[in-house]
């Protein structure tokens, strides 16, 4: 069975332009493992959100980590969710979010 990974990453500027003033980010870290779903309660059109780190053991097809965005109240929201296969094998993804407006964060 061959591996999958699909990803997707657009690009995000943060900061002043030509100030040579390091960008300040803020946000928060998360995880998740096991059969667990997380909402991470941040807005998609407030924040980006993404994994930092993936491990486990990817044994089949059962078992996955996501971010993903989901409509509440007719807004989407970030929700991070793993997904462990049928032998039990687990698997784990920490990420972070960082809002898209710094200054009232």
């Amino acid at each position: 069975m061959a591996a999958a990974s699909i990803g997707r990453a657009p690009s995000l500027f943060v900061g002043t332009p030509s100030s040579w003033q390091p960008a300040l980010f803020t946000g928060a870290q998360f995880s998740v493992w096991g059969d667990y779903t997380l909402n991470l309660g941040v807005f998609a059109d407030e924040a980006i959100c993404y994994f930092t780190k993936i491990y486990g053991q990817f044994r089949g097809a059962g078992e996955s980590v996501r971010v993903y965005q989901m409509g509440q109240d007719g807004r989407m929201v970030w929700h991070a969710r793993s997904a462990q296969g049928a032998d039990g094998q687990s698997v784990k993804g920490s990420g972070r979010y960082f809002w898209y407006n710094q200054w009232n964060k």
